[in-house]
């Protein structure tokens, strides 16, 4: 057996209303607390009042401009107004708020400015402040990640500042808090993580202790997805969401993902499509990609969605896998292709040339190029299927 290796240094505390618990949960680390939030919702939903009510006493600095997904000159903002002024930095909400606060925490107090660390014109070589994320959805599972996916505008890509000091110290998963979540954004984040999961699940990363991880996750995802979208005051559904997501963060650092996440960030940052979309999107096409190579394993995937093919071949397995993920799509309303988000065929050279280069390409469990990446987005765009073209 080939050796393996695992790690996951986050404190994870999980259940509903472990959010009263804060206070006393991150005491140890000071009182002096950035908390960064969008724009709106935290405010709105009364979550931001609630922390700083079971925070009384702490002194509280909040930052919220974040708008659809962090920049590096957001990190440099947050990092100008905290500076020497806080002990520790909290993220309040998806996956984009998770990854300028951890960005910010990594770098706060360290000289240079955050797209010198994206550029690895300076290395991360020491730990920041505590980090304590505390997701609003169950999609990312940024809490559990070393890697904060941050924009430079100017060059318009998108890129993952990656370091072991970027880990939470603590992570509070609080179900209750993703009842607010609009029915739109439960889709988006649902299917992120179940294209996590999934992606990792045949990574060539992947190992015993990730694949059981990720098919417990396809596992509770896949019975909760259509239940929770459709009915998303069902607190018991919440709660599956958010551990499946969390179980599929914790694959994904491990090992790795794929093709799906490849394309992902350049489409990402050149349409501004929300990532669990693009992704969700995508997943078909990457799964028909790869089926050659991984069939045994989506036949696990297809098991692990309620499906009855224990006497099918690998082959039929996968497309019933396959068939089961554009059901879950059909039923979310995702758009049916690319070309219905706008994107446009004349954009296929850029998003091939910024994805190569993708560390997620080098996990796929086929090896990609060019040509690949361009047939899968010619069939994307279509909403046909690889094997008809």
């Amino acid at each position: 057996m080939k050796m393996h290796s695992f790690f996951v240094p986050t404190k994870i505390v999980f259940g509903r209303d472990t959010l009263d618990k804060i206070k006393e949960l991150i005491s140890a680390f000071g009182r002096r607390v950035l908390i960064i939030t969008g724009k709106k919702s935290m405010q709105e939903n009364g979550i931001l009042d609630k922390i700083k009510e079971n925070l009384s006493g702490f002194k509280i600095i909040h930052f919220n401009k974040i708008n659809f997904e962090p920049t590096v000159e957001d990190v440099d903002e947050a990092r100008r107004l905290s500076f020497k002024k806080v002990d520790l930095v909290i993220g309040l909400g998806g996956g984009s708020v998770l990854d300028c606060a951890k960005a910010t925490a990594g770098l706060l107090n360290k000289k240079g400015r955050t797209l010198d660390y994206l550029l690895e014109k300076r290395k991360i070589e020491k730990e920041g402040i505590p980090f304590v994320a505390i997701p609003t959805t169950a999609g990312s599972g940024a809490e559990v990640t070393p890697n904060a996916v941050l924009i430079d505008r100017k060059r318009k890509i998108k890129m993952s500042l990656r370091s072991f000091y970027l880990f939470a110290k603590l992570a509070i998963l609080d179900p209750t808090l993703t009842l607010t979540l609009p029915p739109k954004l439960t889709a988006y984040s649902g299917m992120d993580a179940l294209s996590q999961a999934i992606e990792s699940y045949v990574s060539k990363g992947a190992n015993h202790f990730t694949d059981a991880l990720a098919i417990e996750a396809i596992k509770i995802i896949g019975r909760s997805i259509i239940g929770v979208y459709k009915n998303g005051e069902d607190l018991s559904l919440r709660e599956n969401m958010l551990y499946g997501s969390l179980l599929s963060g914790i694959a994904l650092f491990n090992a790795r993902m794929g093709v799906v996440h490849g394309l992902a960030h350049p489409l990402g940052v050149i349409y501004k499509l929300p990532h669990g979309l693009i992704c969700g999107l995508l997943l078909p096409y990457a799964m028909e990609f790869n089926l050659k190579a991984v069939a045994e394993k989506y036949k696990e995937v297809a098991i692990a969605l309620n499906l009855n093919v224990k006497s099918f071949s690998p082959q039929q397995a996968s497309l019933e896998a396959i068939k089961k993920i554009r059901y879950f799509l059909r039923e979310l309303k995702f758009p049916q292709n690319l070309k219905s988000l706008g994107v446009k065929k004349k954009d296929f050279l850029k998003i091939i040339k910024d994805s190569l280069p993708s560390g997620s390409l080098k996990a796929n469990p086929i090896r990609v190029c060019s040509k690949d990446l361009k047939r899968i987005l010619e069939c994307a765009w279509e909403g046909g299927s690889l094997w008809n073209m």
